[in-house]
């Protein structure tokens, strides 16, 4: 099986790479240089989407699209391919735990060194193209050796992908007055398709489906990285403050918001990790798997939709109580979810526990955050949900699994309190002006 999917796979990167699609998306959108050429307009929901001559709103939603398919795909499935080739336990936890870690660890300083340097676009084109090349040799020889470099070095490419792309997608909605939830949309679009698209690929090539898509999507990205000239447009931050800076000077109400939403965000890291192997293990078809995974991305899309108008009705404070509640309640209930109508439901609640939370976080930085210091926002909430706090859930999860199981959800009402608690405690001194914002 491993052969001929690996066949497969060599084929279908010749076609990625050289195909008339390619040549003709290279010769009609892109210059001798591989930089977008001027374009008056894209329709992105039925909606006008205006760019000026940069274009930058049009870079923003291809990269969203990719970089949440490729999110789509790993983040419910390589566990599962972890699963399978016999890696269990505290190395489970720990490979699972590798993007926390890492985030964590280097997100903060390192996108400030290259964003001055203008050095964001190659570390991720150069990482993503590594990434992939090992996937592909882990779905060649599928063993924990090559796992665990694969594992790494897909972290190292997913690093900085987000914080760079929704710092300036951030930036650029507020200065063109664009909604950003109709932008952000583009990704969760893309996540949703990436669920279902890989729950019937489980179904037909088993799950060696998982690096194979996996290690293709991730050199798409490289190629993208290192075509579209990417560091020439994110030139918002070509100067942005450090993290020290902002703990140092930014707004103490930023501060704490940041570290309460990155605490519900970190919440689903028993979702993240143990979900599609808990779902597996109950019998659920793989593309049903993908189906709920695709229904959570559903309502999320959803609320991004809609998420501009209702931000006019509830300001990002109260909605991010409301969503960290919501999100306590979700996990609790999943405890108890043995049948599949109740996690269809429960599911549901993806909008409040993630999206909500989400955009309560990206108007929060709309209102509190300057242009120079939204790279140092998004890499250190990414650095403590993405990273701290999700790292030591993941390894916490793939400890409590074999013992606790379905009941391992209840361990992830704990960050949720915990990020309302840090609310709650500065609702007193800023509720009243929050309020009429």
């Amino acid at each position: 099986m491993g052969i001929s999917i690996s066949a497969r796979a060599a084929s279908l990167i010749t076609w990625i790479y050289r195909s008339a699609f390619s040549a003709i998306f290279r010769s009609n959108m892109m210059d001798i240089k591989g930089h977008f050429r001027p374009v008056r307009s894209c329709t992105t929901h039925g909606s006008s989407m205006l760019f000026s001559q940069d274009r930058k709103l049009l870079v923003i939603a291809i990269l969203y699209g990719v970089i949440f398919a490729e999110l789509g795909v790993s983040m419910p499935f390589w566990p599962v391919w972890l699963e399978f080739i016999g890696i269990s336990g505290v190395l489970f936890g720990l490979l699972t735990a590798a993007p926390m870690v890492l985030r964590a660890l280097l997100a903060p300083w390192l996108a400030s060194f290259l964003a001055h340097r203008n050095l964001m676009g190659t570390f991720i084109m150069t990482t993503s193209l590594l990434a992939g090349i090992f996937m592909l040799i882990n779905l060649r020889l599928p063993l924990f050796s090559w796992a665990i470099p694969a594992s790494i070095l897909l972290a190292a490419a997913t690093l900085l992908m987000i914080p760079a792309v929704e710092g300036e997608a951030i930036s650029e909605c507020r200065a063109r007055h664009y909604p950003y939830g109709r932008l952000r949309s583009v990704g969760s679009l893309s996540f949703l398709v990436a669920n279902m698209a890989m729950g019937v690929l489980l179904g037909a090539l088993g799950v060696e489906a998982i690096p194979l898509v996996t290690g293709l999507l991730l050199l798409t990205l490289a190629w993208l990285f290192g075509n579209i000239g990417v560091d020439q447009y994110f030139q918002t931050q070509a100067e942005p403050n450090g993290v020290r800076t902002l703990l140092r000077s930014g707004s103490r109400l930023l501060i704490y918001g940041i570290v309460a939403s990155a605490l519900i965000q970190s919440s689903h890291a028993a979702y993240y990790v143990a979900g599609s192997i808990l779902w597996l293990g109950m019998g659920i078809e793989p593309i049903v798997v993908g189906a709920l995974w695709a229904l959570g991305v559903a309502v999320e899309i959803l609320l991004f939709l809609i998420g501009r108008r209702a931000s006019q009705y509830l300001p990002w404070f109260p909605l991010m109580l409301l969503a960290g509640f919501l999100a306590a309640l979700r996990w609790f209930a999943m405890g108890f979810a043995e049948h599949i109508l109740m996690i269809a439901l429960l599911q549901l609640l993806h909008a409040a526990s993630f999206a909500a939370t989400h955009l309560a976080f990206s108007d929060m930085l709309r209102q509190l955050a300057k242009d120079e210091e939204q790279l140092a926002a998004q890499t250190f909430n990414g650095a403590l949900s993405g990273g701290v706090f999700m790292g030591f859930g993941a390894v916490v999860v793939g400890l409590a699994l074999d013992d606790f199981g379905l009941h391992t959800y209840w361990l992830m009402v704990a960050p949720c309190l915990l990020g309302l608690l840090i609310l709650i405690i500065k609702k007193g001194a800023h509720w009243a002006p929050l309020s009429k914002n």
